[in-house]
Order: C-alpha cells, then structure tokens, then sequence
C-alpha cells in the first residue's frame, strides 16, 4: 500500500489537473479494477499507451489517492481518494458547476473556469478593446467545450485564445500575448548537459537568456527594429543579456594579495553577466604577475563555457617577467582559454620573432596590439576606474543594404543613418538601467560599439572586384564617408557616463547569423564561410596585388575607427610575420587600436 504519512496538497492537486487521472478515480469509486480492465474502460491500448498508462497510476499511488488491493492484485480506491472524488462533487453540486470547466492555474489552484478572465487579460496584457476582446473570448471558450477537456492550464487556454487571435487576423494583439520561456524538451537536454559539465550555472544561464531574448524581441525593442534584427539587417550582440549583461569587462590588475582576492570573488560572483571576454590589464609596474595568477585561478575554478580570460601586457613587462610566467603556466591546470594580449611599441620584425618564442616558451596564445586599451577579440575597453564594461555591440550588416539599395549610393547612405539612428534610439534608453547597475559595481563609462560586417563584400558588390585590386580613389571616398557618416550620427546620442565607439569588426556570430539571412533573402548562393562574410574589415584570404596594397587599405579603415581594427593574417610563419611586418608600419601612424593575429598555417 502506497500511502505517504505526509502528503503534499500541491500533489494532490496536480494529480486532480489530469481528465486521465480524475476518470480513473471515478472508475475505481465504483469497483475494483485491474491494470488491463482499467487501461479498456479508458480506451487504451495497451502496447501504445502503456508507459503514460503507468505514469498516470504511479502519480495515483504516490499521492495516496489510490491503493493496490495484495489479496486481489487489483487497484482500488483509497479512502482519500473517496474525499477528494466526494469533495469535487459536492463542489460541482453546489456551484452549479457539473458541466462546467476547470483550470489549474500555475500557482497550484484549481477553479472553475470564467470567461471573464480571458476578457480582462485581453485588455490588460495586450491593449485588445473591451468589445473585440470579449469576442475573442467567447469563441476560445466555444473552442474548449468543444474539446471537452474536464481539467484545463492556464498556459493551454493561452495557447489556444493565441491561436484564435492568429484566426482572426490580430496578429499585433497575438504578439504582446506571447509566453517566453523554454520548451519543456528544451529544458529537459539542457538540464541533461549542465549536470553532464557539472556546471548547473550553465542551465541557469540558458533558461534565462532564452526568457531575456523573447522578452526583449517582443516587448523592448520598437517593432520595426526587432524585424530588422530578426532579417539580419542589424544585430545587437548579446540580446540574450539585454538588462543583465555586458560582452566583455576589463579590470585594473591590483597590486596587492588582498585586492587580487577581492577582485577574483567579484568576477566569480559576476560570471553570469559576463558574456565572452573576462579581460585584465597589467597596466601598472609590477602587477603582470598578479594578472597571471588571477587569469589561471579563474581558468582553474570559475570560468564558464564560452569564456575566455585575457590579459594585456606590455611586451618589455612580459620580457622581464618571462621564466616566471611560464613556470606559473606549466604548474597550472585548465589554461585552454587563456590569452594574452601584448602591446608592441614599434612593428620590428625582430619583435615579432621574439613573441613566437615568448609565446611557444609560456605555451599561450596570443595577439598583438599597439594600444594597451585592447581586448584580446579587438575591441578597445579603456579602464578608467577599477573596471569598465563593453555592453553591446551593434552591427550593421553592408551588405544587405548594398543590394537592398540596388547599389545607389544615395538609398545606401540615407538607409544606414535612418537604421542607425533608430538603434541608437534603443541603445539610448538602455543606458539608464546600465548606469544604475554600474554604480553599483563602480564601473567607469557605460561602453557600446557600433561596428559592421561584410565590408569587403560591400565593396565588390558596389564597385566590382577589380576595384579592390587597384586600390582605386572612388574606393576611398567611399570608406571616409561611410564611417564619417557613422561617428556624425554617433555624436548625438552620446552623453555624460556613455561612449560609444566604432569598430571595424563585428561578433562573428553575428556576421554568421547575418550572412545566412542575407543568403536566404536576396538568393545570392550557398551558405558561406563566416570568414568570407566578413566580421573583419579585410578577411584573411583576400588577394591583393602586393602586400603593401593591403596595408594602405587596411590603414585607411583603421583611420576611420576607434573602436577597435583586426588584422588576420594566415600563411607559412615566415611569410606572415614579413608581411605584418609592413601592414604594422602602416598603421602605426594612425594611433587608433588595431589587434593583429598571425595564423600560422602550413
């Protein structure tokens, strides 16, 4: 006999929500039945329906609602189940309720079920006229009796008053309507996987950022703005974390045992609201080893999946500090997602060798910049206080608007304001919240980037390959004035406490997601290589001439940016560290940041 000596009524309740269950209280109110009698008097079969069959008793028995009789091997009811079946009797008799619907609402609560609810969450939720709205109502609830459904959830009425809005051609009502959150078979694989990693923070973060994502889609973003997200015409990176979370955050190394303590526990407690880059800079004399150890602790101990932590250093500081770096690297656990980010003053080709020799001996990978500013992905995070926080990178996405204007470059310019000032109205009133939170963590200047992908592509489309090859001055006037069009729109939406800088690269997410939407729409081929949807200004592969075209080009765009240029350049290693060696002396007159990366390839 399966009776608990302390039931839950939460349990209970649950078990009344099932026409299944309640059917077969009432079947087994009557006499006993055995598991195939009851499967037949509910019209099962029993090779199908079996293991929802055995759910659905199990729930029984659990609760104490029913019993397995031992001396006849049948179910019976028990005496609690005879309460509960005699008590919603009572109820149906007494309220006039034996035809009547009921809903189990989510807080537990199970009651009848009243049209009028339906009418003032239309109106409330979705702006729907009293009138329209009790329309609507009418026809859900024809619906249900239809179905004849004994015990409803809120969540099905939902769905279903949903799709009679769809029905009747209120689409804009259906959308404010709409439920966020997660698929149960969603939560179910996720659950699956965080307790796989042993990382439950892993499902805390994905059931949140799937409510975060629709909710902003559906109630934050001004309606043309989120369609514009959704074709790929522009892209907010990271949406998902729209109120809770920044991109990337760079600290101030400390000084001092204590503050690297303090520090290590405030970007663990904030690994959440971190989304890609956790960034320290040894910008002080003395603190390159205690960057060191604070990016291995947090490999070690508490870095998330799609993390990395990076540390940007002065090249004479990491020289100096070389043989004891790397025995602190090879004594450490876990270092796969640690980089460097190392500042070299002047582009000599002998310095170039010496970071492949530094980095081979400290085993990390690593990237070059000129500015100390830099972020290991390229962006630049200036620290003016103990920390300060990218919040989200805009992307416009060229190529769309090349071919949406049918390469007139009068539409294509007038397009890329009307789009951009319209996101900048966003992103405008978002910083009110983000200062709030920045306050709280003592963060320095709120921080956007406005970057774009698919610059080369633009360029060909505009102007034809040939075009490209010869560096030709149409070329240039384009660039100053696309970016000169961006820092002057810029200008007017930023504020005290707010910088928004511009960038040549974007998230490469974001160009991926955009080039499939970009195919898709005007029809222009297979899926691409990312890398050939440009999320660099200059993919790597691109031909040139001479390597000194490419530098001149790739210095003209760095002119125009300031928030942040990234050069790839792949090849034998000889090869590339010769070229970046000219592509460096190129930019260096330009004072801007730039993040050069060798990708070393047989």
């Amino acid at each position: 006999m399966v009776v608990e000596e302390h039931r839950n009524l939460d349990s209970v309740l649950e078990c009344l929500a099932s026409p299944i269950r309640l059917e077969i209280l009432k079947l087994l109110s009557k006499k006993k039945l055995g598991y195939i009698e009851l499967m037949e008097n509910l019209g099962l079969d029993k090779n199908r329906d079996a293991g929802k069959f055995s759910y659905h008793l199990k729930k029984l028995q659990t609760s104490g609602l029913i019993e397995l009789d031992k001396d006849s091997g049948k179910y019976v009811i028990s005496r609690e189940g005879l309460v509960v079946l005699d008590f919603l009797e009572k109820l149906e008799k007494n309220l006039g309720l034996k035809n009547v619907m009921m809903v189990w609402r989510s807080d537990g609560v199970i009651e009848p079920f009243d049209k009028r609810k339906i009418v003032d969450s239309l109106v409330r939720e979705a702006g729907i006229p009293p009138r329209l709205a009790k329309e609507v109502a009418t026809i859900a609830e024809e619906k249900l009796q239809t179905l004849k459904i004994e015990y409803l959830t809120s969540s099905l009425i939902r769905e279903l008053v949903n799709t009679v809005l769809l029905d009747m051609g209120m689409e804009k009502y259906r959308y404010r309507l709409s439920r966020v959150g997660l698929p149960v078979y969603d939560v179910s694989k996720q659950l699956e996987e965080s307790f796989k990693n042993g990382d439950m923070r892993e499902f805390m973060e994905k059931a949140t950022e799937a409510i975060m994502r629709e909710y902003v889609m559906i109630d934050v973003l001004p309606r043309d703005i989120a369609t514009m997200h959704v074709t790929g015409i522009v892209d907010f990176y990271p949406i998902s974390t729209w109120f809770t979370g920044v991109v990337s955050r760079s600290y101030l190394t400390p000084l001092t045992e204590e503050e690297n303590e303090e520090l290590q526990i405030e970007i663990a407690s904030n690994m959440l609201n971190i989304k890609h880059e956790i960034n320290m800079k040894a910008a002080r004399e003395g603190s390159l080893k205690n960057a060191f150890k604070i990016a291995l602790n947090l490999c070690k101990k508490a870095l998330m999946k799609n993390r990395i932590v990076s540390v940007t250093v002065n090249m004479d500081d990491l020289l100096n500090s070389c043989r004891d770096l790397s025995w602190m690297v090879k004594n450490s656990e876990k270092i796969d997602r640690f980089r460097m980010v190392i500042q070299v003053d002047k582009p000599y080709y002998r310095n170039l060798i010496q970071l492949e020799d530094i980095s081979k001996e400290i085993n990390l990978r690593y990237n070059v910049t000129n500015l100390i500013d830099s972020t290991f992905y390229g962006f630049k995070m200036p620290v003016e206080k103990s920390s300060t926080s990218l919040h989200i990178v805009l992307t416009i996405n060229l190529l769309a608007l090349a071919l949406e204007s049918g390469k007139d470059l009068d539409v294509f310019y007038n397009n890329l304001v009307n789009i951009l000032t319209r996101c900048l109205t966003v992103l405008v009133k978002k910083t009110s919240l983000s200062k709030k939170i920045r306050k709280e963590e003592g963060d320095g200047n709120v921080i956007y980037i406005v970057s774009v992908c698919s610059l080369m592509e633009t360029l060909k489309t505009m102007f034809g390959y040939n075009q490209i090859l010869n560096i030709s001055k149409e070329l240039h006037v384009f660039i100053d004035r696309l970016f000169a069009l961006i820092k002057n729109t810029i200008k007017d939406y930023s504020e005290e406490g707010c910088r928004i800088y511009v960038s040549s690269r974007s998230p490469k997410s974001s160009a991926y997601r955009m080039m499939l939407a970009t195919n898709r729409r005007f029809n222009i081929g297979k899926e691409r290589n990312q890398d050939k949807y440009s999320y660099m200004a200059i993919p790597p592969d691109e031909k040139f001439k001479k390597i000194e075209d490419r530098a001149y080009l790739e210095s003209r765009i760095l002119s125009n940016v300031d928030g942040g240029h990234v050069v790839m350049l792949r090849g034998r290693k000889k090869k590339i560290i010769e070229d970046a060696n000219i592509i460096m002396s190129y930019l260096e007159k330009i004072g801007n940041p730039y993040i050069l990366v060798l990708d070393e390839r047989s």
